[in-house]
């Protein structure tokens, strides 16, 4: 898992195809709180290794750890 302020890309502005683009280069999908943004670049890239979207409310402050780790073993689960 690579955040985007690991990656030193926050506060950048970065266009969501170029995110997604750069994900997809390094085999990463994508969390977003922004799906509206990602429908268009996943239209142009279907081929990528996935966008996942939450609702802000479901991370708020208290829970952000306790949601990147249910995330991450997620990711990281086998495949039925």
């Amino acid at each position: 898992m690579l955040t985007i302020h690991e990656a030193g890309k926050a506060q950048q502005s970065t266009p969501d195809d170029i995110v997604l683009k750069t994900a997809s280069a390094d085999g990463r999908a994508i969390l977003t709180l922004n799906r509206k943004h990602f429908v268009q670049p996943h239209a142009k890239q279907p081929s990528h290794a996935g966008i996942a979207s939450a609702h802000l409310i479901l991370i708020s402050k208290g829970k952000r750890n306790e949601f990147m780790t249910r995330y991450n073993r997620l990711l990281n689960s086998p495949v039925n």
